[in-house]
């Protein structure tokens, strides 16, 4: 993502649980907030400015804008991507019901649906603007700032084997638990729906199997985003349907690793069909084995 800006100051968040949607965020100094809900109801109010086009939006099915904006109280920049409503925007808000709880993604703010038009969208931002002019109805979701970019960025830029160990690991356990626990695969993996946060903790907790894996995160988890194409598995997922998603999401890494000995032996693991793979454990092992 590019720079903010100048303006909007930089602070460090507040500590933040990890077992809500929505949760106490960052609040500027002045601001009277004592809680999420008036950061909502500042949303609701259009207490929002929206100042910077990160991915204007396309005239297709899957049309979305990403913004950068700032909130009325809330210290530091939001993101906010504007939606059509359509089958995709009901995917993406079952989505996110169905992993409520899950960390390893980046939490909302608050989401509203009201009248704008879809034609300002089409085009980048020239200035700043507030949300809601028009009479179409389009959604919107207004999330935190995930200041390290994605998933691309970040792995072009490694050149210690264990970070990269570290940060493909963390993604292919986000994957595992949202098929085991969360029971909903994510059906759209790219880089850009891979965004890389700091941390402060020295290791990230997964659950994979009914165990409980801690992997040293080097100061960056993965934070996935975009479930307008997600899916629920109608029943007890088969180590094969994770397998294809843990597969889908190695690909992606494979396009930004430099080093060569590594690249080809995971490239040598996404080239096998994944019911050539025992269970979802054997294609861990493999994957981290690549790295030994």
């Amino acid at each position: 993502m590019s720079k903010r800006q100048s303006k909007v100051k930089t602070s460090m968040p507040t500590r933040r649980a990890k077992s809500q949607m929505f949760e106490l965020l960052p609040k500027s100094k002045r601001s009277r907030i004592i809680g999420v809900r008036t950061y909502k109801a500042n949303c609701l109010n259009n207490k929002i400015n929206a100042y910077k086009s990160l991915k204007p939006g396309e005239d297709n099915t899957d049309f979305g804008h990403i913004l950068m904006a700032e909130l009325d109280g809330y210290d530091g920049p939001v993101i906010i991507k504007v939606s059509d409503i359509n089958l995709f925007l009901k995917r993406e808000k079952m989505g996110l019901s169905a992993i409520e709880g899950f960390p390893h993604h980046a939490k909302i703010i608050c989401d509203f649906t009201c009248n704008d038009n879809k034609t300002r969208w089409m085009k980048s931002l020239v200035s700043p603007t507030q949300l809601c002019i028009g009479n179409e109805p389009l959604h919107f979701f207004v999330m935190e700032y995930i200041a390290n970019g994605d998933l691309e960025k970040y792995i072009r830029g490694l050149t210690d084997p264990q970070q990269l160990r570290s940060i493909i690991a963390q993604i292919i356990y986000c994957f595992v638990e949202l098929g085991q626990k969360y029971k909903i695969y994510h059906g759209d993996i790219h880089s850009g729906n891979i965004l890389i946060d700091t941390t402060d903790d020295a290791f990230s907790k997964h659950i994979v199997n009914g165990e409980e894996i801690l992997v040293k995160t080097f100061g960056r988890v993965p934070k996935i985003i975009d479930f307008g194409r997600c899916g629920v598995f109608n029943a007890e997922p088969i180590d094969a349907e994770i397998v294809f998603e843990l597969n889908s999401a190695l690909w992606v890494c494979l396009h930004y690793i430099e080093d060569t000995h590594i690249k080809d032996k995971l490239n040598s693991i996404t080239l096998r069909p994944e019911t050539e793979f025992s269970s979802v454990k054997s294609f861990i092992e493999e994957v981290l084995d690549a790295f030994a």
